[in-house]
């Protein structure tokens, strides 16, 4: 669409921009995720100005080998004309969450929500990894977002799993792949969502920027 467009060519211009070391107030940060990258849409982190990549219902589970689904294919384009070189944060897997294993398991398309989870995070940071090394972009991997009270426990078991797979994901030279790590033990108080942090009951309010701030600056 021409609103897909002018998102991208608009990140583009900001990081070829600031790659090429022309006069920027702020460096350009891509949020490549669902919509959880509304909310801190061109919010600054320090000198970063955080440029939303918008890729609705995308899960986890459409970039297994031989998905064709709208989603995925709307995150193959938006990926392949980024530019190379530069830093992304991904924010994807809360509807897998949400919705998809717990299906999976009932389907017995896994033979438990454990199974599951490995298997949908390995799709996940394989695709990424691919990513780091073909575009050389070092990537930042959001948790997702502990918000709801009913699948909290899954999220939790989930971001733990996909925490594990990075640390023992290989080499992804030229590019780098890294946790965000620390932000959800920030983001709750007694294993309940900050109140403070709770946008609308499904989102995260962008005061949750203040942890993924700490945790870039501790890589």
């Amino acid at each position: 669409s021409s609103f897909d467009r002018s998102c991208v060519d608009g990140a583009e211009d900001a990081a070829l921009s600031a790659r090429r070391g022309q006069s920027m107030s702020v460096k350009p940060l891509v949020v490549l995720a669902d919509s959880h990258s509304l909310c801190p849409a061109y919010r600054t982190i320090g000198d970063r100005l955080l440029v939303s990549m918008l890729v609705t219902g995308l899960k986890h589970y459409h970039l297994r080998p031989g998905c064709a689904f709208y989603p995925r294919a709307h995150f193959d384009r938006l990926a392949a004309r980024l530019p190379e070189g530069i830093d992304v944060i991904v924010g994807f897997g809360e509807i897998d969450c949400r919705e998809g294993l717990l299906v999976a398991v009932e389907k017995a398309r896994h033979a438990s929500l454990k199974d599951a989870i490995e298997a949908t995070v390995a799709h996940y940071v394989r695709t990424l990894v691919r990513l780091c090394r073909k575009k050389a972009w070092t990537v930042y991997v959001h948790p997702i977002p502990p918000v709801l009270k009913e699948t909290r426990a899954v999220v939790l078991a989930y971001n733990k799993e996909l925490a594990r797979q990075i640390s023992m994901a290989p080499s992804c030279a030229p590019g780098k792949l890294s946790w965000l790590d620390g932000c959800v033990d920030s983001w709750l108080s007694g294993g309940e969502l900050r109140p403070d942090l709770n946008l609308d009951g499904t989102h995260m309010h962008p005061r949750c920027l203040r942890e993924v701030d700490a945790s870039l600056l501790r890589l």
